[in-house]
């Protein structure tokens, strides 16, 4: 059923109500489009029964700790950090390489004697 985009949408509206109607007083349920549309892929070869989902074993793909956003943005926080001390590093080795170029042709041409010969008229 998960062929055609019409039966997966259907699909994923019935399990995120199976899903509401399973946890009714979890506050924190991951019900993205996208997040059920995996589920359903990893489950098809899996299960047997879409109620199979909801199964209390299974509730770790539906309900998130209670301190989900402050994990995200501890990840986020130190994925920025790295990110800008990559950019620094980059910046840093892009200025390196630019003053070695600059040393070697100035090396190059303080070392080279030019002949020149004027034409003969």
């Amino acid at each position: 059923m998960l062929e055609s985009p019409t039966n997966t949408q259907y699909l994923v509206r019935r399990v995120q109500a199976m899903i509401k109607q399973a946890y009714p007083k979890e506050q924190n349920l991951d019900l993205d489009d996208h997040h059920i549309e995996n589920v359903l892929m990893w489950a098809a070869k899996r299960l047997t029964f879409l109620q199979d989902l909801t199964d209390s074993k299974l509730s770790f793909l539906w309900v998130r700790p209670n301190d989900f956003k402050l994990k995200t943005n501890a990840v986020l926080n130190r994925a920025f950090s790295v990110r800008s001390i990559y950019k620094r590093q980059v910046k840093w080795e892009t200025e390196k390489v630019r003053r070695q170029k600059s040393a070697q042709i100035c090396n190059f041409y303080e070392n080279t004697t030019f002949s020149f010969k004027w034409p003969e008229v």
